[in-house]
């Protein structure tokens, strides 16, 4: 399995991954919440998509922190303004054949109970989680041809990207997911348009979990009511109850379930981690334990 550039001839599908986050207080290095987002659509859909989008937006990159804050390109436009342009994009998404999923997690909780993890596994379970639900999809609405995965060029982006693919693809169970994985900059010379599509998506995929749990409970925003008019649009979100669960089932190792046991995971280790045993690989394990044991459930149905 390849990682190659992009090749439009090979028609298909092309899936855009961003993450995004939400800031915990005024101190933007302390984040709360963190979100993966993907948009997918065939590569016709996406020339009609970036057509609409560069109509509205004209030539000003767009960025939906920046839009909704009146920040960065759009401090001198009118707030009205902004909030139009906003507006207008969701109902451009959401009226189009593209299809988004995205997965939040609530960090603070994540932190609380596990603070000597490091929060890439949350990245990483987010990814196979978005995976996963393109793997589904792929089956009952592309006729299982050939999908590119492109994500947000940033280092641990594109770490986390490369752990993912060996967790998911080496199996061999995923390979029809991915012909080809590549990066693409936000901030290059050229202009990425699905880039901010799918930023928009992820940024509203944070805003409802913040919404949810932050200090301040919010209704659903009429944005993400625009995305997801159609059912081809949502997202998952992992709260303190879900990291409780994990927590109680990582100190059960073997009682859960037989194959989920000691040499189980030494086997898996030799097989991905060259051997090394540490909290972050034993969540690791755990996570791609899961998504071993929900493609079983799926093939008893």
């Amino acid at each position: 399995m390849p990682l190659g550039a992009y090749n439009a001839s090979k028609g298909g599908w092309t899936i855009i991954v961003v993450d995004a986050f939400g800031d915990e207080s005024a101190d933007e290095t302390q984040q709360r919440i963190f979100a993966v987002a993907a948009i997918a659509a065939s590569d016709d859909e996406w020339k009609q998509l970036e057509t609409a989008w560069l109509e509205r937006t004209g030539p000003v990159r767009f960025h939906a922190t920046d839009c909704e804050s009146d920040r960065g390109d759009y401090k001198n436009f009118p707030h009205a303004e902004n909030k139009a342009l906003y507006r207008d994009l969701t109902h451009i998404l959401g009226r189009s054949d593209a299809w988004g999923f995205g997965a939040a997690y609530d960090l603070a909780s994540y932190r609380a109970i596990f603070p000597s993890v490091d929060q890439d596994t949350c990245y990483i379970r987010a990814l196979l989680e978005v995976i996963g639900f393109f793997g589904r999809l792929s089956e009952q609405h592309f006729n299982k041809d050939v999908i590119r995965f492109t994500f947000d060029s940033r280092e641990q982006s594109n770490y986390s990207a490369g752990k993912v693919y060996d967790l998911a693809v080496r199996d061999g169970e995923n390979r029809c997911l991915f012909d080809e994985i590549t990066f693409a900059s936000s901030t290059s010379s050229k202009r990425h348009v699905a880039l901010e599509m799918a930023d928009l998506f992820a940024y509203e995929t944070m805003k409802e979990l913040d919404n949810r749990i932050g200090p301040v409970r919010r209704r659903r925003r009429r944005s993400l009511d625009a995305l997801t008019e159609r059912g081809h649009f949502g997202c998952d979100f992992f709260m303190r109850e879900y990291f409780e669960d994990m927590d109680r089932k990582l100190g059960q190792v073997s009682k859960r379930d037989p194959a989920f046991s000691w040499e189980s995971y030494q086997e898996w280790l030799r097989k991905y981690k060259k051997g090394i045993d540490s909290p972050r690989n034993r969540m690791l394990h755990f996570i791609w334990f899961g998504e071993q044991e929900q493609r079983r459930n799926r093939g008893t149905r």
